[in-house]
């Protein structure tokens, strides 16, 4: 996650989806080879998008150990009006 990593991230997720794209294709002219229909594609593009749906409810964002830690120690942010005044004085 973040702008860190967001090359390597774009990146596979456009691969995984050439590749998916390119083998979902086959895979439903396949199905339709065997069983003169696309309903079987549809209904298993359709049951992969409910198990992608419910992956992604169990996602979260990842939490690093230094993360706590820069928040501990960061100081904290006065309003403009109070920091001119503490620099006065």
């Amino acid at each position: 996650y973040g702008l860190k990593h967001f090359g390597m991230n774009y990146g596979m997720v456009f691969s995984a989806w050439g590749v998916g794209g390119f083998m979902l294709a086959k895979l439903a002219g396949a199905m339709y080879v065997k069983y003169e229909t696309f309903s079987v594609a549809y209904y298993g593009a359709a049951c992969l998008l409910i198990l992608a749906a419910v992956t992604v409810v169990f996602l979260k964002v990842p939490q690093h150990a230094g993360d706590a830690v820069a928040e501990r120690v960061r100081p904290p942010v006065l309003p403009l009006k109070e920091s001119m005044a503490a620099e006065e004085d």
